[in-house]
């Protein structure tokens, strides 16, 4: 897996955490879209491929783990920045 992929969604998981306390801290509550569940289930299925060696699709020579995983990236990406217009004012606020 490229390395790239791995940091965007570490750092889109730390942001998020980050703004999910910052607005607790003020009372408010910041409910998970469909955009990180689907992060979520892909990710998880994409990892569970890279450690089994993508069985059956490896045999056909269909990288659907790669593929998994820049979709999650994508997911992640676009979580993120529904986060940021969600919480905005509290993000700023905390500054």
């Amino acid at each position: 897996m490229n390395i790239v992929l791995l940091l965007i969604m570490i750092l889109r998981d730390t942001f998020v955490d980050g703004v999910r306390m910052v607005a607790a801290g003020n009372n408010k509550v910041v409910a998970a879209s469909y955009w990180g569940k689907a992060k979520t289930m892909t990710q998880m299925i994409g990892i569970s491929l890279i450690l089994l060696n993508n069985p059956f699709f490896a045999a056909l020579g269909f990288p659907l783990d790669q593929i998994l995983m820049y979709l999650a990236t994508f997911f992640s990406v676009v979580s993120g920045i529904k986060y940021i217009i969600a919480c905005k004012d509290y993000i700023f606020k905390s500054m």
